[in-house]
């Protein structure tokens, strides 16, 4: 009876450790967060430091693939060390910030909720903690300018004031950083400083990026620089600027406002940018660049007669020299180096897994202890057996024993020593190549900007007539439309200059040398890790670029356009360089009759197996389907080649049995290849009729009304355009149902 108790208690207690078991699992996890949040807000700095660091390497290391689970009382009290007397702790804790921003932004789901109203409350934190870095910098320079005059000799700072700068400049740079990526990634932390009810933070904002960029110019031009120093000014003056630009791009809600308030401001602003755009020596080109796109998101708010000077003499020349740049035989040399310091790096991880592998197996091995008392006992038998002949050897074995253990410790130094090496010249054959890409990169994408959609007209803006209204209202109301007017020819006028300087400057030769230089890649060229994705975004850019020119500025050479050389590079183009030259083709259809001249009957087979391939991703596969309409709707062309385009388009069709935007785009195709009965030419009746392509509008439309329906969240523009295209079809239908 008692063994039966005895189970029975065993069992109760088994049955209620089973229950609260995640509710357990979490008070463990509340734990461990609370025990963070004590060491985070420790007396010593040294265990705050610990901490932080801590939480770097692990919940905020950025090369996790989900999102951190961080509570907000541990954000908020990281938020709080940002401002921590301690530097080396504000310094990991600005760092800690900047990998969470980092993170959440890398991330394909939706990201925790709340968080971008959380991390945007830290803009505020990190202008203050900017401006703060400022001050105390500028106090250690005067006080060792004093020191210097006082002894009446020009010699460097002693190392505690040293060591004190680089630690604010250190902080500055951490600041900078998690400010950039949230004016980049979060539209809220800009919109905390577009507020109207209080203009401070907005012009803190400014005058704190500026007075960094001003103190870097100091910097730069004095005799009497640091050399170490200039790793620090070089990422301060790159991330202010980066800063800059990200928070006035499309953003006239900061830009506009801050210039009514601060006049004098704002013009020594953009004097500032122009001068670090001139500075031949020293300055990173990156910055400049950033200062450039900075100077054109503010023009239109620039008098016009310096905007136009400063573009012709600065920007176009900086944009013209970085699209010029790029040369495959630099470009081999980087890959070179980055694929045998990667190739290296791949076998020094491979023999460290096997290594740790085998040990892993070796302690996987568990040996009965009874083997093992036979095998010592063995062992000793045998030493004592042969201790007389070994006892010669003894005194000479002592010092072999030990020299053979240094030699295995020397080893492991030797090993541990060259895995480092290894991976740093990894890490720096992998900065070299990006180095390389970031500059032309980046003019591609200021060049891009400039010239998509030059002139835009506003809309008129309606008249609301309340009880209130009389004719000084209406008066009012007839002179901001008269302003609205006299703006828009301002700007169409200001904007034909641009396109005039754009078209004398070498701009257009260098686009189209470097549109063919891109895509001829050295057949024997290798691509380690991502840098085949690199060359493919810049391939993007480079049409996106181009198709902005062609689509936008009237006056372009329609010689500069080859049709030939557009379809050669369509033979290897692949990923996103694949997807930005047939976007870019599209427009040199549309635009230039020369170019659908031409068309050769091969080009016709080639885009048609492209249509039917499946590893072409539903963007490409749209512009197919788009140029071929743009062939048959606007030039003749044989019933035999409309018969064969119009079957692949409609077995492409059927074909995307999961996708939208393939279906709907060959619907606009046909509409436009068989809306126009007048043309016989082009509009092959015989065709549509023979290949029942009025049942496949009848069939396709309900079903993609229901696709339409469930299709997950996507761009609301695209949903209308879709919409749109399905009520063209229906009015379609009911169009040739009459003609029939």
């Amino acid at each position: 009876m008692g063994k039966k108790t005895r189970k029975k208690r065993q069992s109760n207690n088994k049955s209620t450790q089973q229950h609260p078991k995640k509710e357990e699992d979490n008070n463990d996890t509340n734990t461990n967060s609370s025990v963070l949040l004590q060491r985070i807000r420790h007396s010593d700095p040294r265990t705050r430091h610990a901490a932080l660091a801590a939480v770097a390497n692990t919940l905020l290391d950025t090369s996790r693939t989900t999102a951190p689970k961080t509570p907000n009382t541990l954000l908020q009290a990281i938020r709080e060390r940002v401002l921590d007397a301690d530097l080396d702790v504000s310094q990991v804790a600005a760092g800690c910030l900047a990998n969470y921003v980092t993170i959440v932004a890398s991330l394909e789901a939706p990201p925790p909720v709340n968080t971008a109203s959380t991390t945007a409350g830290w803009t505020l934190v990190l202008v203050g903690r900017l401006k703060q870095c400022y001050e105390q910098l500028l106090a250690q320079n005067s006080t060792q300018e004093d020191d210097n005059s006082k002894s009446k000799k020009k010699k460097a700072p002693p190392t505690s004031v040293a060591k004190l700068q680089k630690q604010w400049l250190a902080l500055a740079v951490q600041c900078l950083r998690t400010l950039c990526l949230l004016t980049e990634t979060n539209p809220e932390a800009v919109g905390r400083l577009t507020s109207g009810m209080d203009a401070t933070p907005r012009r803190d904002f400014h005058q704190t990026l500026l007075e960094w960029m001003q103190q870097c110019l100091w910097f730069y031009g004095s005799s009497e620089s640091e050399q170490s120093f200039h790793g620090f000014y070089n990422q301060i003056l790159t991330l202010a600027a980066r800063t800059l630009h990200s928070a006035w791009d499309d953003n006239a809600d900061l830009l506009l406002p801050w210039r009514e308030e601060c006049g004098d401001a704002f013009q020594r602003g953009v004097e500032l940018l122009e001068t670090i755009m001139k500075q031949p020596q020293n300055i990173p080109v990156v910055a400049q660049l950033h200062c450039t796109g900075a100077f054109l998101t503010a023009r239109p708010f620039v008098d016009s007669q310096q905007a136009i000077a400063c573009t012709q003499q600065t920007v176009l020349p900086k944009l013209t020299l970085q699209v010029g740049s790029f040369s495959w035989t630099t470009a081999e040399a980087l890959l070179g180096a980055y694929q045998d310091a990667s190739t290296e790096w791949r076998k020094e991880q491979a023999d460290d897994a096997l290594e740790k592998e085998i040990i892993r197996k070796v302690e996987e091995r568990k040996e009965p202890s009874r083997d093992i008392a036979k095998r010592q006992k063995a062992q000793k038998e045998a030493k004592k057996k042969s201790e007389d002949e070994k006892m010669q050897d003894d005194t000479a074995a002592v010092p072999e024993i030990k020299e053979v253990n240094e030699d295995a410790m020397d080893d492991a130094e030797e090993q541990h020593k060259q895995q480092v090496e290894t991976q740093q010249a990894l890490e720096q054959a992998r900065d070299a190549w990006n180095q390389f890409l970031l500059p032309l990169h980046l003019s591609l994408e200021l060049l891009a900007n400039l010239t998509s959609a030059i002139i835009e007209e506003e809309e008129d803006q309606e008249m609301v007539m309340d009880e209130d209204w009389g004719a000084e209202q209406e008066a009012q109301w007839m002179q901001e439309q008269q302003q609205m007017q006299q703006n828009g020819n301002k700007q169409s006028a200001e904007e034909e200059v641009l396109q005039k300087l754009l078209l004398d400057s070498p701009l257009p030769q260098q686009l189209k040398q470097l549109s063919l230089q891109v895509y001829q890649i050295p057949s024997n060229l290798v691509f380690p890790e991502q840098s085949r994705c690199d060359l493919e975004d810049l391939q993007s850019k480079t049409m996106a670029c181009l198709g902005n020119c062609w689509e936008n500025i009237s006056q372009w050479p329609a010689q500069a356009v080859s049709w030939s050389e557009l379809q050669q590079a369509a033979v290897t183009a692949t990923g996103l360089g694949k997807e930005g030259l047939v976007s870019a083709m599209v427009i040199a259809l549309r635009t230039y009759p020369t170019v659908r001249k031409e068309w050769q009957p091969d080009h016709v087979s080639f885009w048609l197996n492209e249509l039917g391939n499946t590893s072409n991703n539903d963007t490409v596969r749209r512009d197919i389907c788009t140029m071929l309409g743009i062939l048959c709707s606007q030039e003749p062309h044989p019933a035999e080649v409309n018969q064969k385009i119009c079957a692949a388009l409609l077995a492409a069709s059927e074909a995307a049995t999961n996708s939208v935007v393939v279906p709907c785009e060959i619907l606009n195709v046909l509409m436009d290849m068989y809306g126009n009965d007048e043309d016989e030419a082009c509009c092959h009746t015989s065709v549509f009729e023979s290949l029942h392509v009025l049942s496949h509008f009848q069939r396709s439309i309900p079903t993609l009304k229901q696709k339409l329906k469930h299709q997950p969240t996507v761009d609301k523009v695209e949903v209308e355009q879709w919409k749109e295209t399905l009520l063209n079809g229906s009015r379609f239908v009911q169009y040739k149902k009459g003609q029939l």
